[in-house]
């Protein structure tokens, strides 16, 4: 795996000690080096990763700027770093780029989720990077890949409309050696979203 070093510049302000342990956590589980794996996906830039108070969440910035709140526990940072770079990767090529899904998303572009007014594009964007989220902190030891586990951040982050629909897809997904988060997104729109109007 390689260094954190080689993938990361952090810009922690005044919290050295806890740059230094995000540092060393990094090395030991790159959550870059996963999501590339995870998705099939490369990402050709180094991540900026920038303290920002957001309440214990995260946000990113194109092309490759994570912000994360450095009064978080390690994990917890390690976690919202993982699904910021998921979103990065994501969208560099953007994965809704593909005809057949566009055709899908566009079926829908009157969806909107009940507590963010989420569309229906960034409703599967956000269950996806929750659902790499999951699977990073399940290869941590952190938190299992069990939906029951998870349902609660999924109701709190307004995803139900689509992660208990893509979850057992999600969990014969991560099992596959062979791994194309793009056509899997794809399958899982066509099986359950392709047919309505």
């Amino acid at each position: 795996m390689e260094s954190a070093g080689d993938n990361f510049i952090i810009k922690a302000g005044n919290h050295r000690k806890k740059k230094k342990d995000l540092e060393a956590a990094l090395r030991r589980n790159n959550p870059l080096v996963f999501v590339e794996k995870i998705t099939n996906r490369g990402f050709n830039r180094k991540i900026i990763i920038q303290d920002k108070r957001i309440r214990g969440s995260g946000d990113f910035e194109a092309p490759s700027k994570v912000f994360v709140d450095f009064t978080c526990p390690i994990d917890h940072m390690r976690a919202i770093i993982c699904h910021e770079i998921a979103h990065l990767v994501l969208r560099q090529p953007p994965w809704h780029d593909d005809a057949k899904i566009r055709k899908i998303l566009t079926a829908h572009e009157g969806y909107k989720s009940k507590k963010y007014g989420y569309n229906f594009q960034y409703l599967i964007e956000q269950t996806v990077v929750f659902f790499i989220q999951a699977a990073y902190e399940d290869e941590l030891g952190t938190r299992a890949l069990d939906y029951k586990d998870w349902e609660d951040t999924f109701r709190r982050n307004d995803v139900l409309d689509a992660a208990p629909v893509m979850w057992r897809g999600w969990l014969g997904y991560r099992k596959k050696a062979r791994k194309d988060i793009d056509k899997w997104i794809l399958g899982e729109l066509g099986r359950h979203w392709g047919r309505r109007k």
